[in-house]
C-alpha cells in the first residue's frame, strides 16, 4: 500500500503531502495489530437462506490499512453519485419528489419496487473497475490524470480485505465481492448499479415517469 501510494500521488508536488497522509494513517493502523473485524448483524425481517441463516456478514475495516484510503475515495465520490438522477439521499426525498407528480384519473400508472439480492458479494471486481472507470469519466469532476490512480487505490482497497472473526481460528480474504462495512463499498456499490441500469433505463425511458434508487432497493412508475 506504501508502494502504491508513492507511486500514485508522492512523486508529484501538488499531491505528496496527500500520499503522506495517507500513508501515516496506514502505518498508524498496523499499531493495533489487528485485521478487519468480521461479525454479523441480524435481518430478522428477511426470509431465511437455506441453512436458515438471517444475518448480514459485516467487515469492518475501521483501524484497518485500506480504512482511511477507502474513506478517501469515498469521500471524492459520494457528491457526484448523490448528484445523479437516479440516486436517492434518503426517503423523505422520494416523498418530495412524488408530491410533485400529477395524473388525470384515466391514466394507467404502475407502482414497482424492487430490490437486489446480495448485491455488494455479487460484484464482479472487473465490472466493478468497469463501472467506476465509467462513472469518473462520464459523471465527476475528477481530473483525467487522477482517475487510473483512484483506480488503483479502489482495485488495492477491494482486493485485500483480509478479515478475522472472534471464536474462528485464522484469517480469511474476501476473493468475491466487495465487503460491507467500509464508507467505499456503499459508493462503489452504488457506481455499479447506476453502470448496469443505465443502459435499461434509455431503453424503456419513454414509458418512465419516475426511477429512483437507495443503493440496491428500486422504486418505479
Amino acid at each position: 500500500l506504501k508502494n502504491l501510494l508513492n507511486d500514485c500521488f508522492g512523486k508529484e508536488s501538488a499531491t505528496k503531502s496527500l500520499a503522506q497522509t495517507l500513508t501515516r494513517w496506514a502505518e498508524d493502523s498496523l499499531k493495533r495489530a489487528r485485521l478487519a473485524n468480521f461479525y454479523a448483524i441480524w435481518k430478522l425481517h428477511k426470509k431465511a437462506n437455506a441453512q436458515g441463516v438471517r444475518s448480514r456478514p459485516i467487515s469492518n475495516n475501521i483501524g484497518y490499512p485500506t480504512g482511511q484510503v477507502s474513506h478517501f475515495l469515498h469521500s471524492q465520490l459520494i457528491d457526484a453519485v448523490n448528484a445523479h438522477t437516479h440516486v436517492l439521499k434518503d426517503s423523505l426525498n422520494l416523498i418530495c419528489q412524488l408530491e410533485t407528480l400529477s395524473f388525470s384519473p384515466e391514466k394507467n400508472i404502475l407502482l414497482t419496487s424492487a430490490d437486489v439480492a446480495a448485491l455488494y458479494p455479487s460484484i464482479n471486481i472487473e465490472d466493478g473497475m468497469k463501472a467506476l472507470q465509467w462513472f469518473m469519466a462520464e459523471h465527476s469532476n475528477i481530473p483525467q490524470n487522477l482517475q487510473p490512480k483512484y483506480l488503483r487505490l479502489a482495485r488495492f482497497v477491494l482486493e485485500n480485505n483480509y478479515v478475522e472473526c472472534k471464536g474462528i481460528e485464522g484469517s480469511f480474504l474476501q476473493r468475491i465481492g466487495t465487503a460491507m462495512g467500509t464508507s467505499f463499498s456503499v459508493t462503489y456499490a452504488t457506481i455499479f448499479m447506476i453502470w448496469l441500469e443505465t443502459p435499461i433505463i434509455k431503453e424503456f425511458q419513454r414509458q418512465i415517469v419516475l426511477y429512483k434508487r437507495y443503493i440496491d432497493d428500486i422504486f418505479l412508475i
